[in-house]
């Protein structure tokens, strides 16, 4: 993912010249992407009903949007209005897997399966009656009750290119196939992604909302204990981000007063015990070592007793614009029979 972050973002006379060369292949895989959006909307391939209501939550780039906090908190919402439900994603490695089975708690199933169609049906044997569904808007072949798109604020501002030149899966236009749109913003402020928000919800003619993620406290790699963000304002951190925008994690701590020495690795790296050890050496020239929630799950059981455990940052969703109408939908769409969805 770094080596994707020099191609996609970098500014430099190399980056723009591999840019250059990728994009013959960006405009075959927007052709391509196209082609099948065509062939399901015009029934050349079917679409198949799900075994339960079913909630997607995706994105038009490749990762760093919220899916994981927004599908969580959409799940416990759910659970907190009588709701058995399920998050039903695909899987990488077991990171966001085990990441939602932490953020979720006791009660919410969490099924790990390629085949979104088939996972469902798993959630549905185990008694749940909602499904959400974590990065599911690529997938045609399924018709879920309620399709929610997530962009986020920052990548407004970046260069918007397909894959592989460019970080996108899809272009806006796509969004007149969602009937929500959920703007996130980390850093960016309330009135830019409200405005983004509401232009692009004009445009594809859906209504849509704003949701700010942001670190409000840590906890403890282990022990768990909260300490609140204003407590670090000050501190020099070495911030640890195996993850798709750590630019913007680093950014978030800056925000809260810290002075941050950046140790950035591909999404759902893996570490090395000889990473760890460097990490813990590092961490010897800083006041406190920070890690996002999703390099938690995988630096919780390795991490080394005798040596200071790492602050977890923990991301906090707020509603700034549209949470009503969001649960409204929530609440109607998890209802609603699937066949329903099939006209």
């Amino acid at each position: 993912m770094l080596a994707q972050r020099w191609l996609w973002y970098g500014g430099s006379a190399a980056s723009r010249a591999a840019r250059l060369a990728s994009y013959p292949a960006s405009l075959m895989f927007r052709t391509a992407v196209s082609l099948h959006a065509t062939a399901y909307r015009r029934g050349f391939l079917p679409v198949h009903r799900l075994a339960l209501p079913a909630i997607s939550v995706g994105n038009l780039s490749v990762g760093g949007t919220g899916k994981t906090p927004i599908s969580n908190w959409m799940a416990r919402t759910l659970q907190a209005r009588g709701h058995r439900p399920a998050i039903v994603l695909r899987g990488h490695g077991n990171d966001e897997a085990a990441l939602h089975r932490k953020l979720a708690g006791p009660g919410i199933v969490v099924v790990e399966d390629p085949n979104r169609r088939r996972g469902v049906q798993r959630a549905r044997n185990l008694s749940c009656d909602v499904a959400i569904l974590d990065d599911a808007f690529q997938r045609l072949e399924i018709k879920p009750n309620l399709n929610v798109v997530l962009i986020g604020a920052e990548s407004m501002n970046r260069r918007r290119l397909p894959l592989p030149a460019g970080p996108w899966r899809e272009d806006l236009r796509t969004l007149a196939r969602a009937d929500i749109l959920v703007v996130t913003r980390k850093t960016a402020e309330l009135d830019q992604a409200a405005a983004l928000a509401q232009r692009l919800g004009a445009s594809a003619q859906i209504p849509f909302a704003v949701v700010h993620l942001s670190v409000r406290c840590f906890h403890g790699l282990r022990a768990r204990v909260r300490v609140e963000g204003a407590e670090l304002r000050g501190c020099r951190v070495l911030a640890v981000a195996g993850i798709a925008h750590p630019d913007l994690f680093h950014a978030q701590l800056e925000m809260l007063g810290m002075s941050v020495a950046p140790l950035w690795r591909a999404d759902h790296h893996r570490f090395s015990d000889r990473e760890i050890g460097r990490i813990v050496q590092m961490g010897k020239e800083v006041d406190y070592v920070v890690v996002t929630e999703k390099d938690a799950v995988k630096l919780r059981n390795r991490w080394p007793a005798a040596v200071p455990e790492p602050l977890v940052a923990v991301l906090d969703v707020a509603w700034d614009v549209g949470q009503e109408m969001f649960l409204a939908a929530l609440s109607e769409r998890s209802r609603e029979s699937p066949e329903l969805m099939l006209g």
